[in-house]
């Protein structure tokens, strides 16, 4: 979705967005439990987004299998559609 302009209006979601991009850093940094928590308040703004549940779905993933988490490069490699 596009957001618009940054205006007093919409100041709160601006903020929030910063929040989101945390998250997407958290996740870059194999911090997995703070990104899913970052992830959690973006997908309470925009509930519509299926880009987050990916994350937070790759992070539930990367928590449970640890082993695959110490490999993490910030890289996923798609290999089905």
């Amino acid at each position: 979705d596009i957001l618009g302009e940054k205006t007093e209006d919409n100041n709160d979601l601006v903020q929030k967005l910063a929040g989101f991009h945390q998250a997407i850093k958290l996740y870059r940094d194999g911090k997995f439990v703070e990104a899913i928590d970052q992830f959690q308040l973006w997908k309470e703004t925009m509930p519509k987004d299926k880009v987050v549940d990916v994350f937070i779905e790759r992070c539930q993933d990367f928590i449970a299998h640890p082993e695959q988490a110490k490999e993490f490069t910030g890289v996923i490699i798609m290999d089905s559609k």
